[in-house]
C-alpha cells in the first residue's frame, strides 16, 4: 500500500483519465492557463518526466517550464484508491501549482496556499461540471 502524505480533503471518487482530462480542461480556462500544454500522466509509477527523487510517495507531481509553457502532472490513480485520495483534488493541487508558476505568484510557502486553495477548487469545479463532490475525510 502506498503511504502519501495526505494533500486531499475529499475521499475517493471514481475518476478515469478522460474525467482527468476534462478537469485539465476547466482548470485551464479557469486559472488563465489555455496557453500552456498540460502532459497528464496517471500509471501507478512515476514517469521519468515528473522524477525528483527516489521516493514514489506522492499523491501528485507537477513539473511546470515557464520557458516552454508545459506542465508535466502525475495523478497516480491505483495509489490514490488505495489510500482513499481524491484524485481531481489532487490534479487540481497540481495545476495550481502550476498557475502560480505561470504568474510568477511568490508566496514564502506556495505548498500551504496550495492546500488551502485546492479543496475550495475543487468544490468549485465539482459545481460548474454537475459531479457530486465527494464525501470530506
Amino acid at each position: 500500500m502506498a503511504k502519501n502524505v495526505g494533500t486531499t480533503n475529499y475521499e475517493w471518487q471514481p475518476t478515469s483519465r478522460k474525467d482527468l482530462a476534462r478537469c485539465v480542461k476547466w482548470c485551464k480556462e479557469y486559472l488563465r492557463l489555455q496557453s500552456w500544454r498540460i502532459l497528464l500522466y496517471s500509471s501507478a509509477r512515476m514517469p521519468k518526466e515528473v522524477k525528483m527523487d527516489d521516493r514514489e510517495e506522492y499523491e501528485g507531481i507537477c513539473k511546470p517550464d515557464l520557458d516552454v509553457l508545459t506542465s508535466h502532472i502525475w495523478i497516480p490513480l491505483p495509489l490514490l484508491v488505495e489510500d482513499n485520495r481524491n484524485p481531481l483534488e489532487a490534479l487540481i493541487h497540481e495545476m495550481l501549482h502550476t498557475h502560480h508558476v505561470a504568474y510568477r505568484i511568490g508566496v514564502d510557502d506556495d505548498e500551504t496556499s496550495v492546500r488551502i486553495i485546492s479543496p475550495l477548487l475543487y468544490e468549485k469545479y465539482c459545481g460548474d461540471s454537475g459531479i457530486e463532490t465527494a464525501k470530506k475525510k
